[in-house]
C-alpha cells in the first residue's frame, strides 16, 4: 500500500473512531429505558427481529436463541476483516519485538543498575528510541476499532434483552404470574431459560475463549510465551464471570462470539509459518542500543558533572565573602592602630 493509500485510510479510521465515540456518549447519556436512544435507535428493531424468528420462522421462543445468534454472527462477519488485521498486526509486532530482544535485553540490564533519576530517564528513552528506530509499536498492533464498533451493538443488544417480553406467553414457567415488563418472558433455547443466567452457557463462554488463548499462545514466540501463560486465562475468566452474571441470552452473545473469535485464531495459526518467515526475511533490525546507552551514559555523567561543579561554585561563593569579611576585619584593626597617636 502506497503512503499516499495509508494516509487516507488513517484519515478515514480516524473519523469513524470520532462517530463511533460520539455515538456511544449520545447512547449512553439517553438512558436505557424504553424512552432512551438506545432503545429507539437499536433495540426495538432487535426486539423486532427476535419477535419475527420466534412467531413467523420457528414458531416458538427457541427463534430469539437463533436470533441473537443471527445478530452476533452479523456483526462478527462485519468485524472480520478488522478483527483479523488487528490479530495478524500484533502477531507480526511480537515476532519483531523477538528479533528486538537481545537489544531490549541489553536496555533492561542497564535499567537495573540505573541509580539517578536521569539516569533511569534516559534508559528509559533509549528503549523507545529502539522501538522507534525499528518501526515497532511498543502496543503490540492493539485496534480500538474493533472495540468501539461493538460498544454500541452490546449496550442495544442488552437494553432489547432487559427490555423485551416473551413472544409466547404460554411459554412462561407460571404463565399465571406473566408480567409484560419481565425480561424475555418464558423464552428457552434447547431447554435453557433465556431470562436468567445460566451456567452451561458461562461454561462454554469460558472454554471457547480458553481454546482462543491457548492457540493464540503458539503463535507467541518462544521468548514471550512464559510472560504470556499467566496472561491466557485472563479473557476467559473474565468472560465466565459476564455470562453468569447476565441473563443467558446476553450470555449467548459472548458463546458465539467465543466461536467466531476461535475460528480467526485458528485461521491465524494456520498461516503463522509463513508470515514468520515473511517477517525474518524483510524486517532488518537497526542495531542502535550501544550508541543509545553510551549516549545516555553521558549525558548523564555530564548532568552529573554540572551538578557538582554548580555545588563547588555555590560553596566556594559562600565561603569567599567569609574570608573577605576576616580580611576587611582585620585591615579595619590595623587602620586603627595606626591612627592611634602616641602617648607622650
Amino acid at each position: 500500500m502506497s503512503k499516499e493509500k495509508t494516509s487516507a485510510w488513517q484519515s478515514v479510521r480516524r473519523l469513524i473512531i470520532l462517530l463511533l465515540i460520539a455515538l456511544e456518549i449520545l447512547l449512553m447519556t439517553g438512558g436505557y429505558t424504553k424512552t432512551g436512544r438506545t432503545w429507539l435507535w437499536i433495540g426495538q428493531y432487535m426486539v423486532a427481529f427476535m419477535h419475527w424468528m420466534a412467531n413467523d420462522v420457528f414458531k416458538s421462543t427457541n427463534g430469539i436463541g437463533f436470533a441473537i445468534i443471527a445478530i452476533t454472527a452479523v456483526i462478527r462477519i462485519v468485524l472480520f476483516p478488522i478483527m483479523f488485521d488487528q490479530q495478524r498486526k500484533a502477531t507480526i509486532q511480537s515476532e519483531k519485538m523477538a528479533m528486538l530482544q537481545p537489544q531490549l535485553s541489553k536496555v533492561q540490564a542497564a535499567m537495573k543498575t540505573a541509580q539517578t533519576q536521569e539516569e533511569k530517564v534516559a534508559v528509559n528513552t533509549a528503549m523507545m528510541s529502539v522501538y522507534r528506530e525499528n518501526n515497532v509499536s511498543m502496543i503490540g498492533g492493539v485496534n480500538f476499532l474493533s472495540m468501539l464498533i461493538q460498544l454500541p451493538i452490546i449496550s442495544s443488544l442488552y437494553t432489547a434483552i432487559r427490555l423485551s417480553t416473551s413472544v409466547l406467553k404460554t411459554d412462561h414457567i407460571n404463565p399465571a404470574t406473566y408480567s409484560s415488563s419481565f425480561l424475555l418472558n418464558g423464552s428457552h433455547f434447547f431447554g435453557i431459560a433465556l431470562y436468567k443466567p445460566s451456567i452451561t452457557i458461562a461454561v462454554i463462554a469460558g472454554i471457547f475463549y480458553l481454546a482462543q488463548s491457548w492457540f493464540m499462545l503458539k503463535t507467541t514466540p518462544e521468548a514471550q510465551r512464559k510472560q504470556m501463560q499467566t496472561m491466557i486465562w485472563f479473557t476467559p475468566i473474565m468472560m465466565f464471570f459476564f455470562a453468569i452474571f447476565q441473563s443467558a441470552a446476553l450470555g449467548l452473545y459472548f458463546v458465539v462470539g467465543g466461536f467466531f473469535v476461535l475460528i480467526q485464531t485458528l485461521i491465524l495459526l494456520k498461516i503463522h509459518p509463513k508470515l514468520q518467515e515473511k517477517i525474518r526475511k524483510e524486517f532488518k533490525v537497526k542495531n542502535v542500543v550501544d550508541d543509545l546507552l553510551a549516549k545516555a551514559t553521558n549525558n548523564s555523567s555530564q548532568g552529573e558533572l554540572v551538578k557538582d561543579i554548580t555545588n563547588e561554585v555555590s560553596t566556594e561563593t559562600e565561603v569567599s565573602p567569609k574570608k573577605n569579611n576576616k580580611k576587611n576585619n582585620a585591615h579595619k584593626r590595623n587602620a586603627g592602630k595606626q591612627q592611634r597617636k602616641p602617648k607622650i
